[in-house]
């Protein structure tokens, strides 16, 4: 069966009707005007309510009736009025006061019959969900065993739409206005055929649990999904001191010198907004919300590896302790740099988002957002076709800004792993040193230090003799057991997001604490052939997700440009039906 198109045309039609039928004439309303009369539906004041070309007009813009087929006064929602006498378009179906409705008759009703029906024969019921009573209109449509194959409808709260709850997506609910969502969560129907299979919360085990289970309320289902992320906003808080700072984050946030202080802000107000937007939800799905949280928290805590990485050492220095970088770590300070930029654009899209959809509600940081009233931004009000491209818009630089950081975290993959690889040069160059005739003979116990040259020193290495074949000796000290680990070394930021432990061994000597002798510890091959298969097995843990990263940065930028496709089709789309309006 064809679905049911009740805005643009009705049942059975092949073809849309243009919905303005013809020109209203000046003459039906109270003052001469030119252009679409929306300014005068009925409703509005100085209309002449029983001018029948100004219902006809409404009627083809605005199709949506409340089943009442009787004066304004019968109408129980008003969602359109009709003149004294009048009634809604088409008579009721035949089938519509039959004892036992079925479903694929109910399914092929206009809506405004539907609606009809729910309000003529569906059951009212009211409950309190935690927030205060909450009155809905439900029936069930069939007598199947199987409820999957009977219909349950329930009458939005303005009494303008039916919702269909077997056929109900997480997107679908999403978009459902709190009040519907309230009354939807309460009915044992929507619990069993798309609570449950979906994992969404509450479900009527959560509500009429068996005792001794404590009972919930929509309410309280709402305060845990709540304490998620509250969680996770007390967490970051605790890393810094915060109070008075937050006047001081909104100053510095146009300055990128500030953002490494108060980066922390970043994450927090993202976890804020989704925090709050949970006021406009009483159906919850704890994974998406755990997966949002996750998503944040994994944004903040790269950014705060990087944040935070020990300080470099002075370059020249004996020996240079902490070191993360042949290049002196600038490839991770420029990595720092970047991912600050990101995420405070990030940041400003999430709070430009949240501006533009919840108005005077919403943490306001750009002055061209104006937050008097809801969907307004530059002094504008936001049509439907203006506010899909730029909620559009902000999710494509979403998306883009999201990319920039990730390819970031592939380019410093590749940095670290070229440090890794000259370090395994060196060990390859110790292991050559080594005398297979010595080696053969288990009288002799053949021991050297890196390099391969034997009685080497520690200035020795750095001399560039031809036989270490112009290696940089400064990696030396990443791999360092002592150098390594000074100054509580927090390592390089993708060893600690990969939980690799860079493999070390002792390959200077120090007399007491950091303080460098010339001479070099020398080792059993045994000892080199160790380390190299430990640098080995560290380089495939940092190259393992390598792939996987790269398909996830080509995922986002497909589904990025699938989103603009879809977008763009519903701009066409509304262009098209506004120039049959007008033309």
């Amino acid at each position: 069966m064809a679905p049911v198109d009740t805005y643009w045309t009705t049942q059975g039609q092949t073809t849309p009707d243009r919905v303005l039928n013809n020109a209203t004439p000046a003459s039906a309303y109270t003052t001469t005007t030119t252009g679409m009369p929306y300014h005068l539906l009925p409703g509005s004041t100085g209309v002449n309510i029983d001018t029948p070309q100004i219902y006809t007009d409404a009627a083809a813009l605005f199709p949506v009736f409340d089943g009442t087929p009787a004066t304004p006064s019968a109408s129980p929602h008003g969602s359109l009025k009709t003149p004294a006498g009048s009634t809604v378009p088409n008579s009721r179906p035949s089938t519509f006061n039959d004892p036992v409705v079925q479903p694929g008759d109910f399914a092929g009703w206009h809506t405004a019959h539907q609606i009809a029906y729910l309000e003529t024969r569906g059951t009212a019921t009211t409950v309190d969900d935690g927030d205060g009573n909450v009155t809905y209109r439900y029936a069930r449509v069939g007598t199947s065993s199987d409820e999957r194959n009977n219909i349950h409808a329930l009458l939005s709260q303005d009494g303008s739409r039916v919702i269909i709850i077997n056929a109900l997506t997480r997107p679908d609910i999403a978009m459902l206005p709190l009040d519907d969502q309230r009354a939807l969560a309460l009915i044992p129907a929507f619990s069993r055929l798309v609570a449950e299979p979906y994992s969404l919360e509450p479900t009527q085990a959560q509500l009429n649990p068996t005792p001794p289970t404590v009972a919930k309320t929509t309410a309280d289902i709402r305060t845990e999904m709540k304490t998620i992320v509250q969680d996770q906003i007390d967490a970051i808080k605790a890393l810094i001191t915060y109070g008075d700072q937050e006047a001081a984050f909104n100053a510095a946030l146009p300055d990128s010198t500030e953002r490494k202080q108060f980066f922390h802000y970043f994450f927090t107000q993202q976890l804020e907004a989704l925090r709050d937007n949970m006021d406009a939800m009483a159906v919850f799905d704890r994974d998406s919300i755990t997966q949002q949280v996750g998503n944040i928290l994994e944004r903040f805590e790269r950014l705060n590896r990087y944040a935070s990485i020990t300080d470099a050492p002075t370059p020249g220095a004996q020996p240079l302790l902490a070191l993360n970088g042949t290049d002196y770590n600038a490839s991770i300070a420029n990595a720092l740099s970047l991912l600050l930029r990101v995420e405070s654009k990030i940041h400003e899209a999430v709070l430009l988002e949240e501006a533009i959809t919840d108005g005077p509600n919403a943490r306001v940081p750009l002055d061209t957002i104006e937050p008097a009233s809801a969907a307004r931004l530059a002094g504008r009000k936001l049509d439907p076709p203006m506010l899909t491209f730029l909620l559009q818009s902000l999710a494509s630089y979403r998306a883009e800004l999201d990319v920039e950081a990730r390819s970031e975290e592939l380019n410093q993959q590749t940095r670290l792993l070229q440090d890794y690889t000259e370090m395994q040069k060196w060990v390859n160059i110790t292991l050559a040193s080594y005398d297979p005739v010595k080696l053969a003979d288990p009288e002799v116990d053949e021991m050297l230090p890196i390099g391969g040259v034997l009685n080497e020193t520690y200035a020795g290495l750095y001399s560039g003799r031809e036989e270490y074949e112009g290696r940089n000796p400064d990696v030396l000290s990443m791999f360092d057991a002592t150098a390594a680990a000074a100054n509580s070394n927090t390592y390089h930021p993708v060893e600690v997001a990969k939980n690799v432990v860079r493999p070390t061994t002792d390959l200077f000597s120090y007399s007491s604490g950091t303080t460098i002798l010339s001479a070099l510890p020398q080792y059993r091959k045994s000892i080199w052939d160790t380390l190299a298969t430990n640098l080995s097995e560290s380089t495939k843990l940092v190259n393992q997700e390598n792939q996987i990263q790269m398909d996830e940065i080509n995922g986002i930028n497909k589904e990025k440009n699938r989103h603009y496709d879809l977008a763009s089709s519903t701009l066409n789309k509304m262009t098209e039906m506004l120039r049959s309006i007008i033309t």
